[in-house]
């Protein structure tokens, strides 16, 4: 009988060890993220399944271009994925389904223009 107390106290403290390594790492290091929808297309697909990077951003800021994981301000249970095209202070205004970004001083900023895919495919975003 004492054996198996034994290997009962040794197996709770396996468990609360595994515990203390895993959750941190879980919560504040790495998170999974599930692609939903198809406005990332071509690069993430509808369904992919991804590893993000919970504390890259707590260093530096996010740059133009990067892609993100953030929670949606009006519901912070959902989450969604996005490239970032505007930093704080600047201006995207949409016009003809062309993009401009205009900085602090009203100046045009070039953005680098990807050919993703051919001209013949049409994506429709969510």
């Amino acid at each position: 009988m004492k054996n198996f107390f034994i290997f009962v106290w040794e197996t709770i403290k396996i468990v609360i060890l595994a515990l203390l390594i895993v959750l941190p790492i879980r919560y504040f290091v790495f998170q999974p993220f599930i692609v939903r929808g198809q406005s990332m297309e071509p690069n993430f697909q509808n369904g992919n399944y991804l590893i993000i990077d919970e504390i890259s951003y707590r260093f530096k800021e996010p740059a133009r271009g990067e892609v993100i994981v953030f929670r949606y301000p009006y519901n912070p249970s959902q989450r969604y994925i996005k490239r970032i095209i505007g930093l704080p202070g600047e201006t995207i205004e949409i016009r003809d389904t062309q993009v401009y970004v205009f900085d602090k001083n009203g100046q045009k900023i070039t953005l680098k223009e990807d050919t993703y895919l051919p001209e013949t495919d049409i994506t429709i975003g969510s």
